[in-house]
């Protein structure tokens, strides 16, 4: 069960949580990171979504995702490239 901190739109923490796949409050947000990922010619490190996906199956993209609770931004983003 993946559990996200709930923000107010300055990015201050709200004490709220929400469990992925529930409805987000309305005026309520939780974090997500995007990581890209470029070596010294230039050229970005992207990767192919699984068939299996419900969204957009095969799409390419860059490293990311969902904030976990109590991770700050950084966090977020070292687990996502270490996954």
């Amino acid at each position: 069960m993946e559990k996200w901190d709930l923000y107010t739109k300055y990015r201050e923490k709200t004490g709220a949580e929400c469990v992925r796949g529930e409805k987000i409050p309305d005026g309520l947000f939780h974090l997500n990171v995007h990581v890209w990922i470029r070596n010294s010619r230039g050229e970005y490190l992207m990767s192919q979504r699984s068939a299996n996906r419900q969204a957009f199956p095969l799409m390419w993209e860059c490293v990311g995702g969902a904030v976990l609770k109590g991770e700050s931004s950084v966090e977020g983003a070292l687990r996502e490239v270490n996954c």
